[in-house]
């Protein structure tokens, strides 16, 4: 449960959940928002989820072309099997 907790997938549903909440409770919290700011808000929580799922495909591409280079490091240096 803690590794869903700290993952990217856990902090994009929180950001959209915020971001939403704001959005959809603007009058009852008395915010007064009007159709520009909402469209900021709905803009930057967009934002912000496609930049996180970016993030981390990236960095799971890099960590994939690592682990295959170290993997074939060691079957270089292991030789060719008689």
């Amino acid at each position: 449960m803690f590794a869903f907790l700290a993952s990217g997938t856990f902090r994009r549903i929180i950001v959209y959940v915020v971001g939403i909440g704001i959005v959809a409770l603007n009058r009852k919290l008395g915010l007064d928002l009007d159709a520009v700011e909402i469209g900021a808000i709905i803009s930057a929580t967009i934002a912000q989820i496609v930049q996180s799922s970016m993030k981390e495909t990236a960095v799971a591409k890099a960590e994939m072309a690592i682990s295959g280079a170290s993997s074939a490091a060691e079957s270089l240096s292991a030789g060719p099997t008689p």
